[in-house]
């Protein structure tokens, strides 16, 4: 029985992030500051993740991705590359709310953990999320700032973001391990994203809110 080859990909913030898991074994590339080069550095270290592991990228058949929110930039060059890798080709792909992720192995039942990423300017992007007879639940996604972040918050409430921020959330140090298993729990259970293939912006970018301002 052939094994799924899985290339995970996360390009949403000042970090690059990779994972190939192979028949079970994984193996990570985390650069933790990218300086904006996310074009530049991509696809050279996938190239050398794939040929230290002996594999090509037709060998790979499911591509994860975090499609947002976080840097329109990032979010559009991961986006991209993925698309560009599965044209024409029978591969699977898995799309992961950053949010989510961040949450998935935080959870337990009767809590609520309110993730977070900044979006500059004392804005956020939020997820508010429940355990719900085991499986998560999304109870609010949106786009948010320091003012309106207080209504989401209770006594049960956890807050925790993936990456560094200016709102005084704890940062979680094992993001991309829950990233990762959120991946592999949906690829066991076939749960694939193909026919809704688009980015997770959550607002528009401020060229378009620009844009939309002019008109």
């Amino acid at each position: 029985m052939k094994k799924d080859i899985i290339l995970a990909i996360d390009t949403t913030c000042e970090e690059l992030f990779l994972s190939l898991v192979i028949n079970g074994a994984e193996t990570r590339v985390h650069i933790t500051d990218c300086n904006s080069k996310h074009s530049l550095l991509l696809l050279p270290e996938i190239d050398k993740l794939l040929k230290n592991q002996n594999v090509t990228i037709n060998d790979v058949n499911i591509f994860a991705l975090s499609a947002g929110p976080g840097s329109f930039t990032g979010i559009r060059i991961g986006v991209s590359t993925v698309k560009g890798f599965i044209f024409g080709n029978n591969k699977q792909v898995i799309l992961v709310n950053s949010l989510e992720a961040n949450a998935y192995t935080q959870l337990k039942e009767g809590q609520i953990v309110l993730s977070l990423i900044d979006a500059k300017r004392d804005n956020c992007y939020v997820g508010v999320y429940t355990l719900d007879k085991g499986n998560i639940k999304e109870v609010f996604a949106g786009f948010s700032n320091k003012e309106k972040l207080q209504e989401l918050v209770c006594e049960k409430t956890i807050l925790s973001s993936p990456y560094n921020n200016n709102f005084n959330v704890a940062v979680n140090e094992n993001y991309y391990d829950s990233f990762m298993k959120l991946v592999l729990d949906r690829a066991e259970k076939n749960q694939f994203s193909t026919e809704t293939f688009a980015p997770l912006y959550l607002k528009k970018s401020q060229a378009e809110e620009e844009a939309d301002g002019v008109s």
